[in-house]
């Protein structure tokens, strides 16, 4: 069954992807190193041991107490259920993350805008656009209608493991 607690659930898995630079799953790894929410869990909470699992292609060129505050985001979304967040909540925790630096070119950025390689045009986090689209159309059940903002082929059946965590059915080989 889909629900937004899956969706937030999922949310954090991408958070750990942004942080750790590394696939959701990873066959070309070894052991517990496969599963990135198990590897990572662990680093999460504690702000010495975090850069264990900071992407090195950052090569530790990262605002450290932004870094954290996502960690912990992430480790609240990939919590149980019954205690993650709603996507409000976790809209509201990325707002109060500090700007973000261009560090190319310090004085010319604007703090209130993030530059990312992977999009052509400047993102704003506080945009009414993002905040409705994210309430919309995460904070309530997935929507799987025409409405849904995913292409029919790139949808998925969620699986809901016995802990509580929610999977896409391609990643999932067994429950």
């Amino acid at each position: 069954r889909l629900t937004a607690k899956c969706d937030v659930y999922s949310f954090g898995v991408v958070l750990l992807e942004l942080l750790s630079g590394r696939r959701a799953v990873d066959k070309t790894r070894v052991g517990a190193e496969q599963n990135l929410v198990d590897w990572a869990k662990p680093y999460l909470g504690d702000r010495r041991k975090l850069f264990r699992i900071m992407d090195i292609k950052l090569e530790g060129q990262y605002p450290q107490k932004g870094a954290y505050m996502v960690a912990i985001l992430a480790l609240q979304c990939i919590s149980e259920a019954k205690v993650r967040p709603s996507m409000s909540e976790v809209l509201s925790a990325l707002e109060q993350l500090p700007p973000p630096r261009d560090p190319a070119s310090p004085s010319n950025s604007d703090p209130q805008v993030i530059y990312s390689p992977h999009v052509k045009s400047p993102m704003r986090p506080n945009s009414p656009h993002l905040k409705s689209h994210l309430r919309n159309n995460y904070d309530s059940p997935v929507n799987m209608s025409p409405r849904s903002p995913l292409p029919p082929h790139m949808k998925s059946p969620i699986l809901k493991s016995p802990r509580g965590r929610c999977f896409s059915s391609q990643l999932v080989t067994s429950v």
